[in-house]
């Protein structure tokens, strides 16, 4: 059995210019002795804003996994694909040690082009038919991850990889098993939301540039979404908030204003209704251990 992997080539040298670099590649073998806890606990994770991951998760000791994605739930079988977009929350109960994963990371710059030429429509996560070009590709590169400091791996590992993303692509258009049928425009307009949180936001013209009605979009949103519109970008903001605070960088004064808030007052009540405690009590670690989010 490999051993888990982790590479970072940002700093690797490359011979020729790729248009789509790795950041980071990670193996994670899986431990296959591992058994369901009676009361599994859930984890959460949370993408970095300069970053997004493409995840092919390979096999696990169990039959499925239930995930949540941006407040969406996903039920997966085993080999399946997840989208790990920029400042993505993600949950479930099953430790990640427990499962057999190959994971490509490249830096924010370059996820649009990828996002726009491959992902647009569909889940971000969904089940995979494994082909024999998919299964020789993901071995290869395994193999090649120990290497990579090997001029010039790195170009390698680059084509490599983005073949497989390709691969990954045409398998799921010919045919892929897809968990959950999504509407492209509810996720573009959440994934807007994300990237723009700390924007001044007309919902409505941003509905109509996409070219659906308002009355469709919210219909449409409550099959996505357990939370209104409304109520999913002021989560966004409250945890942008509280990131931006515990930075110690930023005043309440200076969040409030970058989170384009009417008044400071305002920022005050939300933080509180949100948290549960003021912006002072939060940085000193008394906010409630089981908040509500809203």
């Amino acid at each position: 059995m490999h051993n888990a992997q982790v590479v970072y080539l940002s700093d690797e040298q490359r011979l020729f210019p790729f248009s789509f670099p790795l950041k980071r590649i990670g193996y994670f073998p899986g431990h296959f002795d591992f058994k369901e806890p009676n009361q599994p606990e859930e984890w959460t994770f949370y993408t970095p804003k300069d970053q997004f991951e493409i995840t092919l998760r390979l096999t696990y000791p169990g039959k499925k996994l239930v995930q949540t994605i941006n407040g969406t739930k996903y039920i997966n079988s085993f080999p399946h694909v997840m989208l790990k977009c920029p400042g993505s929350k993600f949950s479930y109960n099953t430790p990640y040690q427990a499962m057999n994963s190959l994971c490509l990371t490249y830096s924010k710059e370059y996820f649009q082009p990828i996002y726009d030429s491959f992902f647009r429509s569909g889940p971000l996560a969904w089940d995979l038919n494994m082909t024999e070009k998919i299964t020789t590709l993901v071995h290869e590169i395994i193999e090649q991850i120990p290497c990579v400091q090997n001029f010039p791996m790195a170009d390698r590992l680059d084509l490599r990889c983005f073949e497989l993303v390709e691969e990954l692509l045409l398998a799921r258009l010919q045919g892929g098993k897809i968990s959950n049928k999504r509407n492209p425009v509810i996720d573009e307009v959440a994934y807007y939301l994300q990237l723009n949180c700390y924007r001044p936001i007309d919902l409505k013209t941003l509905i109509e540039s996409k070219g659906m009605s308002t009355s469709t979009f919210f219909r449409q949103w409550k099959n996505h979404y357990k939370e209104t519109p409304v109520c999913y970008l002021n989560r966004l903001r409250m945890e942008e908030a509280g990131r931006l605070l515990l930075e110690a960088s930023h005043t309440p004064a200076e969040i409030s204003k970058l989170l384009n808030f009417s008044s400071l007052a305002y920022f005050y009540a939300s933080f509180k209704k949100y948290y549960g405690c003021t912006p002072a009590e939060y940085l000193r670690g008394e906010q409630p251990v089981n908040k509500s989010e809203k």
